[in-house]
């Protein structure tokens, strides 16, 4: 018998069809019908995609799933199926514990809004999850140019993980604008497969900043309304023919209206070896050009989501290639303390800045002649 590898996809699961919390950032609000999701419409769903081979994972969305008067058996629909649930509370959702302890069965929450004051005032909701041993996140729904210090300090404050993510499902993507007193890493993640994480610092304080929409041909996304139909994902929305799950795998390999196939291009590399033949990579003597601009391994590390120990190590590595010092440190040491490039270091980043510049002006030029000709 052979192994068959499970296949990712996300479902978004809608539970509710209306509340009544106006906020500011929400997709829902023209919706009329109070209905609400029947748990053997998301069994079938999960039992058909698992026969299917794959393996989904579940994130029930607003409107505020606390209104749904089941919402412990959706939540345990996936569990009970060695899958995930993801569920996401609005902050002003109603103060009632004994609502709240519906929230315990989710393997992970987020507590979410576009008020800092909001957030602020759900401290006793936030309270009973953390003393209850819950996964909680925060998500703060940013619009652009909003400081961010406020809900950083409340999320320290209060111990936990915070995401800033721009208002979700909306069909427009909204670009964070360039602010110098954040220092953003790469990419480590995605999220709900059209949302982009990555690790930003706010000073020494570390959240996680998502981006997107980025709408992508073969994107595994469905999505399940209060009704029991399936859609492709929230962006189509409302779902104007009324598809069962039995139709989630021929939906989940159609091709959506909302993807784009992403633009590939070569870029030439560089990298050096020695005569002895080993290698020094191009990411290698990036990491050395970020250093000497910024002095520091800690910001270094920061910039590209590492930590200073793996800088330091791999600037050892490159030291023991080349056979000289690449960094001298100043008070307080290499990792706390500031650091500069050495002389040798230094002309080793002006020849393969000069070499990159000639290597793609070069490349740049037969594009053009190539496109011309």
């Amino acid at each position: 018998m052979g192994l068959i590898a499970s296949r990712e996809v996300d479902l978004i699961v809608r539970a509710v069809g209306k509340c009544y919390l106006s906020c500011s950032h929400c997709n829902w609000s023209e919706e009329v019908r109070e209905t609400y999701l029947k748990e053997s419409s998301l069994e079938l769903l999960l039992d058909i995609l698992i026969g299917e081979g794959y393996k989904p994972e579940v994130y029930f969305s607003c409107p505020d799933p606390l209104l749904h008067p089941s919402l412990p058996l959706l939540i345990n629909a996936p569990i009970e199926r060695g899958l995930r649930s993801t569920v996401f509370v609005p902050a002003r959702t109603r103060s009632d514990r004994k609502v709240w302890e519906s929230l315990l069965y989710a393997s992970r929450i987020f507590v979410f809004s576009s008020s800092v004051r909001d957030l602020r005032g759900s401290k006793e909701l936030l309270k009973f999850l953390v003393s209850n041993g819950s996964d909680l996140k925060l998500m703060f729904l940013r619009s652009l140019r909003e400081d961010l210090n406020p809900i950083l300090e409340f999320a320290k404050d209060m111990g936990l993980e915070i995401w800033v993510a721009p208002p979700l499902f909306k069909a427009s993507r909204i670009e964070d604008p360039s602010d110098r007193s954040l220092e953003i890493g790469r990419r480590v993640a995605k999220f709900m497969s059209v949302y982009d994480v990555r690790i930003a610092f706010k000073g020494d304080f570390p959240f996680k900043m998502i981006e997107g929409p980025r709408c992508e041909i073969g994107c595994k996304l469905l999505y399940l309304d209060p009704e029991g139909r399936v859609g492709r994902c929230p962006f189509n929305v409302p779902i104007q023919h009324n598809p069962s799950p039995l139709e989630a795998v021929r939906i989940l390999n159609e091709s959506c209206e909302r993807g784009e196939v992403r633009r590939v291009e070569l870029v030439p590399s560089i990298k050096l070896i020695t005569e002895e033949g080993n290698e020094i990579y191009e990411r290698d003597l990036e990491l050395l050009s970020l250093i000497g601009e910024l002095g520091s391994l800690s910001q270094a590390a920061r910039a590209i989501g590492a930590t200073p120990s793996s800088i330091f190590k791999r600037i050892r590595r490159m030291e023991s290639i080349l056979g000289f010092n690449l960094i001298t440190s100043s008070r307080g040491g290499y990792l706390r303390g500031g650091v500069r490039l050495t002389p040798e270091c230094e002309e080793l980043v002006r020849r393969y800045r000069e070499l990159k510049v000639s290597i793609i002006n070069k490349y740049r030029l037969s594009s053009v002649e190539k496109s011309s000709g």
